[in-house]
């Protein structure tokens, strides 16, 4: 019995959920997408319900719209920053002397081009990702609707069987425990009985002895003369 409720004990450990959206706390297992708590067992028919996956489409469509944002803003940045229009090494050689123009140097033609077109690439970029968003988020809203009230009962009978199965599995742990109790308080009544059985003292029948027979008999001859 021992042997059976140490298995049930190992597989119960063994099946700890190993998933991205999987967290335990105090209170168990839950889902980091739908902040929702739930048994170990009721893990797979959570993530194929219709309320997990539409979450985690929205999820990470907000990721990518997030992502995109901030690459956004990092390369304005770096385009907005002002070069300081010195060549390397100005400073080095404090002894040379360097020809300074009569009139402030500006920028040659095809520099300015270049400029232009990173800059119409990087918009280019910019409307490609919004409208990459801009379709991910029509897909997900223009998804057949599903009412919540199916959804909740679609996930409610699958928590349902799960809890069950669980339930289960707890019950014939507990009916194990309560039967080796019993077990080992029939053992300890047996052992009490033949420590008891033990204790008891056999009577002893004590024998007749013969020199008293011989002298009935001789009284018996006498009185008879």
């Amino acid at each position: 019995m021992a042997d059976v409720r140490s298995l049930l004990k190992s597989e119960r450990a063994a099946r700890r959920i190993q998933h991205q959206y999987a967290s335990y706390t105090t209170g168990g297992l839950s889902c980091t997408v739908c902040h929702v708590q739930m048994k170990d067992a009721l893990w797979d028919g959570h993530l194929r319900s219709a309320g997990h996956m539409m979450r985690v489409e929205t999820q990470s469509a907000s990721k990518k719209r997030k992502a995109s944002d901030e690459n956004g803003e990092d390369t304005i940045r770096k385009r907005s920053k002002p070069g300081n229009g010195l060549p390397d090494g100005f400073f080095d050689g404090p002894g040379e002397t360097m020809e300074m123009p009569s009139r402030p140097a500006t920028p040659s033609k095809p520099i300015a081009k270049v400029d232009e077109d990173e800059w119409a690439a990087f918009e280019a970029d910019i409307a490609t990702a919004e409208e990459q968003v801009k379709q991910a988020n029509d897909a997900v809203i223009s998804a057949p609707a599903i009412m919540a009230a199916d959804v909740v009962k679609e996930e409610s009978i699958t928590l349902d069987i799960e809890g069950e199965k669980e339930d289960a599995a707890r019950k014939m742990e507990e009916e194990l425990e309560e039967m080796e109790s019993l077990e080992a308080r029939v053992k300890r009544l047996r052992d009490k009985r033949e420590e008891l059985r033990k204790r008891t003292v056999t009577p002893v029948v004590i024998p007749e002895q013969e020199g008293d027979e011989d002298s009935d008999d001789d009284d018996e001859i006498e009185d008879g003369f």
